[in-house]
């Protein structure tokens, strides 16, 4: 479901209760809670990209283990103008 939203995976880590994947190119890794349900936290990861991608913010890490999901996005380059 995870290719649905354009983000292709290069290599995965699966642990006890997380699942992390870190994706090629611009795609921020992503974090999910295995015993939370994916369907909810897919839900949740599709609204972010969808939010990112409108307000041409680019995305370093999403966390959707917690009730809150935790973004960090990539700083803006700044462009030498004051």
């Amino acid at each position: 479901k995870i290719k649905v939203f354009g983000v292709e995976m290069k290599d995965t880590l699966l642990r006890d209760d997380f699942f992390l994947i870190n994706p090629y190119s611009n795609n921020p890794r992503i974090i999910f809670r295995l015993s939370n349900s994916l369907d909810v936290q897919l839900a949740s990861l599709q609204l972010i990209l969808g939010k990112a991608k409108i307000d041409g913010s680019r995305l370093e890490f999403i966390d959707l283990r917690f009730d809150k999901p935790v973004l960090k996005f990539t700083p803006k380059e700044s462009n030498g103008k004051r």
